[in-house]
């Protein structure tokens, strides 16, 4: 599984998860780093499959915490991986994300997206589009697709170092 996490990825760290989202408030795990760790804050946290989770918020000693890119109301800009349509997702916590988009775009379950800087991560994938009859948008919702209460492990790479 570490080898997975970090494959092709050297100049980043790996980190214990110790808290998952269901332990912890607000979408924030808690990782335990090596104590000669250059793990800072502003540093982006991926999961296996190089699924960006979210950055370091803060970081004690060997203790980081990481916050989610799903956390309520925090909110992030994404590309669609088919046409590199941006959109901006809003949190809704538990690994789970919501943009309300034009009726016009064409976005379908199982769909990709990832953060513009990082064109081969995934950050979520569409679970559903529900089609509003008189709006002239349509509801789409996205999750991570790995479980966020279930990581062991995490790659941390330095906020200029994908």
């Amino acid at each position: 599984q570490l080898k997975k996490l970090m494959d092709g990825h050297n100049e980043s760290e790996v980190a214990r998860v110790v808290s998952s989202p269901s332990q912890s408030v607000y979408d924030v795990i808690i990782v335990a780093v090596k104590s000669d760790s250059h793990v800072a804050i502003g540093d982006i946290v991926w999961a296996e499959g190089n699924v960006a989770l979210g950055t370091v918020i803060e970081r004690t000693g060997s203790i980081a915490r990481v916050e989610l890119y799903s956390s309520i109301g925090k909110e992030v800009t994404v590309r669609l991986e088919k046409d590199g349509t941006e959109l901006v997702l809003t949190g809704r916590g538990g690994g789970n994300f919501f943009v309300p988009a034009p009726r016009a775009l064409i976005i379908s379950e199982n769909d990709i997206v990832f953060l513009p800087f990082f064109t081969t991560n995934i950050l979520a994938r569409v679970r559903a589009v529900e089609e509003g009859r008189i709006d002239s948008f349509k509801s789409v919702y996205l999750t991570y697709p790995v479980n966020v209460f279930s990581l062991s492990w995490v790659r941390i790479s330095h906020a200029s170092t994908p």
